[in-house]
């Protein structure tokens, strides 16, 4: 009987992946739900509170995603595409959080 070698994969690369993931979906629904309140015209704390937190997600987003291209380039991965990914999310995300900081400075924190 043949038994077949399971490559372990490393841990931390598994669960940054899937925290990116996560933060991306955070942030489009946090874009989302404030679309939905300029529409069904939700309170200003409440729209100032999402995007406070969309501020902070996408922060948090770029800072990970520069963590992921540097932890593939220390594991010496050789896909162009993965350095592409993870580039290109920490500088859509970055300029995604100073539109919306520029947004609540520019309302001076009442949407």
């Amino acid at each position: 009987m043949k038994f077949r070698r399971v490559v372990p994969k490393a841990l931390f690369g598994l669960l940054l992946k899937r925290f990116i993931v996560l933060l991306s979906i955070m942030n489009f629904v946090l874009i989302l739900l404030y679309g939905i309140g300029n529409y069904q015209g939700f309170l200003a704390d409440t729209q100032l509170f999402l995007l406070s937190l969309l501020v902070h997600g996408t922060i948090l987003l770029s800072l990970s995603s520069m963590v992921g291209c540097l932890y593939s380039a220390l594991t010496k991965r050789t896909g162009l595409a993965v350095y592409l990914g993870y580039g290109g999310i920490a500088i859509l995300s970055g300029l995604l959080s100073f539109i919306i900081a520029f947004l609540i400075q520019i309302t001076q924190g009442t949407v």
